[in-house]
Parts: structure tokens; C-alpha cells; sequence
């Protein structure tokens, strides 16, 4: 989709359409595809058009510096699929290693970050506790895409203190539901209190 049709449009209300005229390629997509490793690849080059009005519209710079919260919801479905602007900042937050409980794609738009997945080592029988092991850890800038059909322990870090801004679509809202979160020194794990997002 042309999705820079939209920047004639005026601030907020060039987002609300892009992200509308998104919503409608998404849901079209998993109707014809389902909800596959190839969809979610073509949706990370979807969401690299979208960040072009996103982050491209007049005053984007002003709002997003002005952002009372690290992240803000652009929209939520009913059926609880959701559109997240993500601003990871510097310093990141302690207990960062986390897993969501839905599929997601993820596009970086501005900056960089290191990112890593984490594998469970033991059976989770044991209430708190959690051991893992770091994966591979990888430099994530501008057009790099992460997706995930399944559940994943994943860590966001800082790279060079940058600030990293990113576009991600989930299957549920994380700032409806706890999620879980790990401390692998420690070896712990624990439920972890909704996201606060602003909202658009």
C-alpha cells in the first residue's frame, strides 16, 4: 500500500487513516493467509511504509520527545490485536528480559538496539524460579524486522545509549494483561504488571 498517500493528510489524522487503511490490509491478510511465518514477514514490510507517516507526519519529532510514557498505544481492535509505537530509551528498565503471550512483528524505524533471544532450560514446574540461556545477540537498526508466531524470551538493550523507535503489532495488548518477566542472575521469574502506554 501507498502509505505516503497519507502525509497530505494533517498530523494526527494522517496516522488514524494510515493506521486504519493497515488494520484492513492485516486482517485481509490473515483471512486469505492465516496467521503464518509468511505473514508476518509481509507485515514487517507493511509496518516499514506505516512508519513512514507515523514518524513522517508535521510535529511527529515534538510528540514523540513529549511522550509521558515510554510507548503509546495507535490502536487497539476488539478482538485485542494492537498497533504499538515503542521507544525503548536509555537507561533500560532493570528486568528487561520478558516474553509476551501472543505472535508479534516488530520493525525498528529510528536508532538501534542489541536484541537476544533466551532459551528456558528447566521445565517451569518450579513456582519463581526460571533457568535460561542466552542465545545469539544481534544489532538491530532502521528496516530490521523481528516476528514471532509463537511466544519468546526475548531481552531489548541499549547500543550506545541511543534511543531506538519502533512499530509493533500483536496478537493481544500488553498493557491489558501481566506478562512474565526473568531474572536469569537471580534465576527467577515472575508476573509483571500491564504496560502503562498513552494513548494516540
Amino acid at each position: 500500500m501507498d502509505y505516503e498517500s497519507f502525509l497530505s493528510l494533517e498530523g494526527k489524522e494522517a496516522v488514524k487513516a494510515a493506521v486504519d487503511a493497515f488494520f484492513l490490509e492485516v486482517k485481509q491478510l490473515f483471512e486469505d493467509r492465516g496467521i503464518t511465518q509468511e505473514s508476518l514477514d509481509l507485515l514487517g514490510e507493511e509496518l516499514g511504509g506505516l512508519g513512514k507517516v507515523v514518524y513522517g507526519v508535521e510535529g511527529s519529532e515534538e510528540e514523540i520527545a513529549g511522550l509521558q510514557g515510554p510507548s503509546r498505544v495507535l490502536r487497539k481492535d476488539p478482538d485485542g490485536m494492537t498497533l504499538v509505537q515503542v521507544r525503548f530509551t536509555s537507561p533500560r528498565e532493570p528486568h528487561a528480559l520478558h516474553e509476551h503471550r501472543a505472535w508479534y512483528v516488530l520493525r525498528v524505524i529510528k536508532g538501534q538496539e542489541y536484541y537476544s533471544e533466551w532459551e528456558r532450560l528447566d521445565d517451569g514446574t518450579r513456582e519463581g524460579y526460571a533457568e535460561l540461556q542466552q542465545g545469539e545477540r544481534h544489532l538491530l537498526g532502521p528496516g530490521d524486522v523481528l516476528t514471532a508466531l509463537d511466544p519468546v524470551i526475548h531481552l531489548h538493550e541499549d547500543y550506545q545509549e541511543q534511543t531506538c523507535d519502533e512499530l509493533m503489532l500483536l496478537g493481544e495488548n500488553p498493557g491489558d494483561k501481566p506478562f512474565r518477566r526473568f531474572d536469569p542472575e537471580a534465576r527467577t521469574v515472575f508476573e509483571s504488571q500491564p504496560r502503562n502506554y498513552d494513548k494516540l
